[in-house]
């Protein structure tokens, strides 16, 4: 569900993800509305599955996301990357250039 959200956000910029490959499956196949309402789940599943009818855009259709929640989950799995990183429990595949040209901003 974190990759469907990735992936409307940064290939339609819309909180809309209809898989292009059919091969997917329709979990894959979300609406989402973000919330920043702390009684919010992290995640709370719509009581129907979104059909992608753009028509049934009712809120029992909609998987909502609690974005305060969710970046608390994103850092503290950085923080435990970085310790794993740093006690040599965690090897990356990537060397250390090509992951900082990948994913960091230069100042």
């Amino acid at each position: 569900m974190i990759e469907a959200l990735r992936n409307a956000l940064v290939h339609s910029y819309s909180l809309v993800n209809i898989p292009s490959n059919q091969d997917h499956n329709e979990n894959s196949r979300h609406i989402f509305t973000l919330s920043a309402f702390e009684d919010t789940p992290l995640i709370r599943y719509p009581d129907i599955s979104w059909d992608g009818n753009f028509n049934n855009k009712t809120q029992n259709r909609s998987t909502t996301v609690q974005t305060n929640r969710l970046f608390d989950e994103i850092e503290l799995i950085v923080q435990n990357v970085r310790a794993g990183v740093r006690d040599g429990s965690i090897k990356s595949r990537i060397k250390l250039p090509e992951l900082k040209a990948r994913y960091t901003i230069r100042r």
